[in-house]
């Protein structure tokens, strides 16, 4: 089984390497055709040299790629390379399906640097950061060890997340995109969850940690004023690692093994005059663990619908 897992691993980031491959194998080079109906030839002493073909229709002067190469890098690396902070809030969910249900709301901060890593083949790289937290409201049961439950809920459910996540990838702009870019890209994912011990008698402390290998496409204008983006992200579940280390009273810590689930995020931000505001909806699905001396953890849920406001610089 582990094998199994090892063997996909290899196969999707050598798909993801060729991927790459193809992509900066595929540098795009532009030439602009300016029509011209009639034009004196001028000398050749650093001035532009023009023709007139009356005859054959075709009067156009050919500029060469270096021009429009250098704008399509100098806007880009205006729009795309950036640092911001701030802050985010977040509606929060996460059950259990069938056995309980935490939700509220949480806040945070945020932080976010990308540049264009390299001018001769337009690499982007993006880190992502944050950290948020709150207190919520408990939905759920207390189990014995016959398996009965007692319905039983509380307020004041305090849980935190911390996620990380670098992306690299290349501008990729088709024919007749008027000025759309897309940058697909592969990077590294680090999510962690922490139920904390409250001072509820029930609660105790749960800590889940998940890493995963994403894929992600961004999809900005380069042309417009202000940097409008939009984006989505994807965590295949044979890319995905996770541990579940629960404190149950009386037993101790118990780690779990979580290697199998899903991520998807999408989202749009849009900065103005340094300022960023965006909305980010993100899911996970989680399935159950492998047994830790007869205990188990069910399979999970959660969500997160987020407004972002920060600042670029």
């Amino acid at each position: 089984m582990k094998l199994d897992r090892i063997n996909r691993l290899l196969n999707c980031i050598t798909l993801a390497l060729f991927i790459q491959g193809i992509a900066i194998a595929q540098v795009s080079s532009k030439k602009i055709n300016v029509a011209k109906t009639s034009m004196t030839s001028a000398n050749t002493n650093g001035k532009i040299e023009g023709k007139d073909n009356m005859d054959s229709g075709e009067d156009k002067l050919v500029l060469s790629d270096t021009l429009s190469n250098d704008y399509d890098l100098r806007v880009l690396r205006e729009k795309m390379d950036q640092a911001s902070v701030g802050f985010l809030t977040t509606s929060f969910a996460y059950k259990e399906p069938g056995l309980m249900k935490v939700n509220g709301n949480m806040s945070g901060i945020q932080g976010r640097f990308s540049r264009l890593a390299s001018e001769d083949n337009k690499i982007f790289a993006q880190f992502n950061g944050s950290f948020q937290q709150g207190t919520l409201k408990y939905d759920g049961g207390l189990f014995d060890e016959e398996g009965n439950t007692t319905p039983y809920s509380f307020d004041g459910d305090k849980m935190s997340v911390g996620k990380f996540s670098g992306f690299i990838g290349k501008f990729l702009e088709p024919q007749n995109s008027a000025g759309w870019v897309f940058i697909p890209q592969v990077g590294l994912n680090i999510y962690k969850l922490t139920d904390s011990d409250d001072a509820d008698p029930y609660d105790y402390k749960r800590t889940q940690n998940y890493t995963t290998i994403p894929f992600r496409l961004d999809v900005i204008n380069k042309y417009g004023p202000h940097l409008l983006r939009a984006h989505l992200t994807y965590h295949p579940s044979f890319l995905f690692s996770g541990t579940n280390k629960t404190d149950i009273p009386g037993k101790g810590t118990l780690t779990f093994n979580q290697d199998e689930g899903t991520g998807f995020e999408v989202g749009a931000d849009w900065t103005f005059y340094h300022f960023n505001i965006g909305l980010i909806y993100e899911t996970w699905d989680v399935s159950r663990s492998s047994s830790s001396r007869g205990y188990i953890e069910p399979a999970n849920q959660t969500s997160f619908t987020s407004a972002v406001l920060s600042y670029a610089f």
